[in-house]
């Protein structure tokens, strides 16, 4: 059985984990309150407060983006289809293309794929 992802939205805070020390950044679950990454070194990978800027709003985005390119793949398709039959990888059309780069990152961005 796959296992679900920490439900989002995460977020990124910064508090003070232990008496005296420096403050920690975490990215965490604002559903759970549970931690996904810090930077301490203690994780495999400590996670840079900049890369957790990156990482935090691409993960809440994720759903709806990929539901957004899916739908947008779908009316690509249909009008591509419409227009001709022949379309492929190596034609030069801008909308074959277009259709083309979107199954790469729907399969890219596809858990399934992972």
């Amino acid at each position: 059985m796959t296992q679900k992802h920490t439900p989002t939205p995460w977020a990124i805070r910064s508090c003070d984990r232990f008496e005296g020390g420096e403050p920690v950044t975490e990215i965490y679950s604002t559903v759970t309150d549970e931690v996904i990454a810090n930077d301490q070194t203690y994780y495999p990978q400590a996670v840079k407060p900049q890369n957790a800027r990156l990482i935090v709003p691409a993960v809440n985005a994720y759903e709806e983006l990929l539901a957004a390119l899916k739908r947008i793949n779908g009316d690509l398709s249909e009008l591509i289809t419409a227009e001709h039959d022949d379309h492929t990888p190596e034609s030069n059309c801008l909308l074959c293309s277009a259709l083309f780069t979107s199954y790469a990152a729907i399969a890219k961005a596809s858990p399934q794929a992972q």
